[in-house]
């Protein structure tokens, strides 16, 4: 889908904006107008370098760092153990979990617009349409008394088939032109509400309607080769508009083929079939799109510790907030739409580089200190701070969509919320937990031997 592929392209000219912003642009403004800085006299690091005093927010933010850091780090087993547990209930609620794609139920009771599709549905005989057209294989072919039937019978075929809560209200072609005029020249007598048994008749009749009326350009076209079923359907769940096409498509092809008339040709057009593949594409490519990032995600990260146990490691604090958040989905019963199904997108790429953040520091500190917790522990001083200034940043900037008026941004607004929120607990806890059970401690103190 074009839309898809554009955001692809200026969403990866995006990041690389943001990569030239923060190497080059940044630095030339940060020469310009340099930071204060507030010094802790006679204070300095073990590079030399002079302390910075920090504020009391920094000190509450270090503070917390060293809480969540040191559960995963002191009960690591137990970190790792719930985690499965809640990894495994998340899965039952991803296996779970309904695609649906509903805008018109996005709307609040009584909204004006949610009241005016009602109102259509209701006295107007369906607010989504559909047509079906039904090609002859001669001209004129449509004053055949036995294709005439044929489409009276699929007429019956679209009025009766149901795919879930998707079917037609009212279904009109030129049958019902003829059947009109075949009774008003019979005195009215609703007996002669049907189609004629003679060609010539139906001929005749069809040019006396059309000396009077331009009505069947309607429903068929000047050679009277092509006609087509006008389909009225009620809203409904847009996802089920391509499986109510495809079953459509075989009624309609079953019954051609009991009526003798498999040489008449059909395809069936209109905004509903449209809507429906539309949807079940952008939501297809959406699952492969993720299962592509995964496998991405999994080599960046293999390449970034060194080895692919290094990378399985750091790869579980990146896909556990995505299955815990559609998990989550699952359990209660909020459908993945066109707008929820990319909060997986988001999550990635904030998880993703707090992560790296995470494992580059690591991997620089295990070459330095041979006791893992103290390299936990300067890893998440040196990074923990952006970590979290980085999320708390982003949910005040998506919490906001909960003062929406459509009730998929709500949901969008706090389950990515919450995603974020488990994201940034999956870096302060899980990450250091996994280092303290799977990171070997003989790689620590061999790399640590290398670097001295």
């Amino acid at each position: 889908m074009l839309p898809t592929r554009t955001m692809g392209i200026f969403g990866a000219i995006g990041v690389m904006l943001a990569l030239f912003y923060t190497l080059a642009l940044l630095p030339s403004i940060i020469a310009i107008v340099p930071l204060k800085r507030r010094i802790i006299a006679g204070n300095v690091n073990a590079d030399g370098e002079h302390i910075e005093k920090p504020s009391p927010i920094l000190k509450l933010v270090d503070r917390t760092i060293d809480i969540f850091s040191n559960i995963g780090i002191n009960h690591a087993k137990v970190v790792v153990t719930i985690t499965a547990i809640l990894a495994v209930l998340a899965c039952i609620g991803v296996a779970n979990a309904q695609f649906s794609h509903d805008p018109v139920s996005w709307y609040p009771d009584g909204h004006v617009l949610k009241k005016a599709i009602q109102l259509v549905d209701q006295k107007m005989d369906g607010s989504m349409s559909a047509y079906v057209l039904i090609t002859t294989p001669e001209e004129n072919g449509l004053y055949d008394p036995k294709t005439l039937k044929g489409i009276e019978d699929i007429e019956n075929v679209i009025k009766s088939f149901r795919y879930k809560d998707a079917h037609a209200i009212e279904a009109t072609s030129i049958l019902s032109i003829i059947k009109e005029t075949h009774k008003s020249l019979n005195n009215n007598d609703p007996a002669y509400y049907k189609i004629p048994d003679d060609r010539e008749l139906i001929a005749q009749e069809l040019l006396m309607f059309q000396s009077g009326s331009d009505d069947l350009e309607n429903y068929a076209d000047t050679n009277l080769q092509i006609a087509r079923i006008d389909v009225q359907l009620a809203w409904s769940n847009v996802l089920n508009y391509r499986g109510y096409t495809n079953g459509l498509r075989e009624a309609i092809r079953d019954q051609l083929k009991a009526d003798g008339l498999e040489k008449l040709d059909f395809k069936v057009v209109g905004l509903l079939p449209i809507f429906g593949d539309t949807l079940n594409i952008l939501l297809d490519s959406t699952i492969e799109s993720y299962i592509l990032a995964f496998v991405m995600v999994f080599i960046l990260m293999a390449l970034l510790m060194g080895n692919i146990r290094g990378g399985l490691i750091a790869f579980a604090p990146n896909i556990f907030p995505i299955i815990a958040t559609v998990g989550l989905m699952g359990w209660l019963k909020i459908p993945l739409n066109i707008i929820t199904s990319t909060i997986g997108c988001v999550i990635i790429g904030i998880s993703v580089d707090d992560t790296i953040h995470f494992m580059h520091h690591f991997k620089r500190y295990s070459h330095l200190h041979s006791d893992i917790r103290e390299v936990i522990h300067k890893t998440l001083q040196t990074c923990g701070r952006a970590i979290v200034f980085t999320s708390v940043v982003l949910v005040g900037g998506f919490i906001v969509h909960l003062t929406g008026e459509l009730s998929t941004n709500k949901e969008f607004g706090w389950l990515l919320s919450t995603a974020i929120v488990i994201a940034l607990l999956a870096n302060l806890i899980l990450a250091p937990a996994l280092m303290m059970l799977f990171w070997k401690r003989e790689e620590i103190s061999k790399e640590s031997g290398q670097e001295h």
